[in-house]
């Protein structure tokens, strides 16, 4: 939502230049921001595990090989059910929507110190680099790198 100042200027979210309270309001977003992007982690971790015990069972020497195709990714697709990582992907991709909707609120927000730009800059990495947007190593070197200046010069002050 895009609200005009009363000096005619627009500002994102309702957030006017002289509101006090929009440095706390971003604290507090950042540091769901936090929570959420642990919630994340640990959900996608649990994810991958499942996934490779799916195939694991897979391609256990045990069970009858099927031919490549439709009816092996419908056996591994009934395995995966199996071993709960259907349910476990709907609630990591729940919150990795839940967290890209927080990101776009922090967004909005105009940093007012340099604490405010380090949780811009954290849930702008989260975007580009975590949620696997960015595959570029020299771009991910520079983004990393970026962040590394802009915590020392946080640091100085």
């Amino acid at each position: 939502m895009v609200v005009r100042s009363s000096d005619g200027r627009q500002r994102p979210g309702g957030v006017t230049q002289g509101d006090s309270g929009s440095g706390a309001r971003l604290a507090e977003l950042g540091q769901s921001f936090v929570r959420l992007r642990r919630r994340c982690a640990r959900q996608g971790r649990h994810v991958r595990q499942l996934a490779a015990e799916a195939d694991r069972i897979a391609t256990t020497p045990t069970k009858p090989t099927a031919r490549p195709g439709r009816r092996q990714r419908a056996a591994l697709d009934t395995i995966r059910e199996k071993v709960g990582y259907h349910t476990a992907w709907a609630r990591w991709s729940a919150s990795v929507d839940e967290i890209v909707a927080l990101i776009d609120r922090i967004a909005r927000y105009p940093a007012r110190s340099i604490d405010d730009m380090i949780l811009k800059y954290e849930a702008l990495q989260w975007s580009l680099l975590d949620d696997g947007a960015l595959f570029d190593r020299a771009v991910r070197r520079q983004v990393v790198a970026f962040r590394r200046d802009l915590v020392a010069l946080a640091g100085s002050r």
